[in-house]
């Protein structure tokens, strides 16, 4: 089964440790890694430290590498700040996100275990049974969580959709709002050109 990995360092120095060492040896008759990466949640945004790709292909000759960068991506956009506590970023935003955050309630579950200011490692790969993989971190103080890939994958994909369809419509509303205050503008200055020849009108009929 192809899972992602979330593995949760207590100490951070154990996290690079077990990064090089995972990337000395991704595979074996019990897993295959696609691709490992350590990430930090540094006010509220995920930033990739390190990690590596083997380009490793599934059963069914799916590329999954990639969708690690496709989750991170939507972290660092508004739904993904929503999703991890970011509401004021968006605060005065014209578009309605409470329908995308309602359907995003994996991607919450994932972004929620990388906590503040600690060092989680995000890993995808195929397994055979769980206890390989977790083999490689018995002498490090970690918490693991797994989550189905293609589940994932799935609602990364809808994120993006969302995410690009809200932003459309919010380049919509923003030339719709430019055009009124435009017409405002434009309403403003008649009524100001008008007064200027009523004042005319006035100087010129008093002599």
């Amino acid at each position: 089964m192809e899972n992602i990995m979330i593995v949760t360092f207590d100490v951070e120095s154990e996290g690079y440790q077990a990064l090089t060492e995972l990337r000395k040896k991704p595979a074996n008759e019990c897993y295959t890694i696609s691709q490992a990466m350590l990430v930090r949640n540094t006010d509220g945004q995920l930033r990739t430290i390190d990690g590596f790709d083997t380009g490793a292909e599934t059963h069914n000759d799916t590329r999954m590498g990639g969708l690690i960068g496709s989750l991170l991506g939507v972290a660092g956009g508004p739904l993904g700040m929503i999703l991890m506590g970011g509401y004021g970023a968006l605060v005065g935003s014209a578009i309605d996100w409470g329908d995308a955050v309602q359907n995003a309630s994996l991607m919450e579950h994932v972004l929620s275990c990388v906590t503040e200011d600690q060092i989680v490692m995000i890993a995808i790969a195929q397994e055979n049974s769980n206890t390989a993989f977790d083999n490689n971190f018995e002498k490090f103080q970690t918490e693991i969580t797994r989550f189905d890939a293609a589940e994932v994958a799935a609602e990364v994909a809808e994120a993006e959709r969302i995410q690009e369809e809200m932003a459309r419509d919010a380049k919509r509303k923003l030339r719709e709002s430019k055009k009124q205050d435009r017409r405002a503008q434009i309403e403003e200055r008649r009524a100001r050109i008008s007064s200027h020849f009523s004042e005319i009108r006035g100087k010129l009929s008093r002599k």
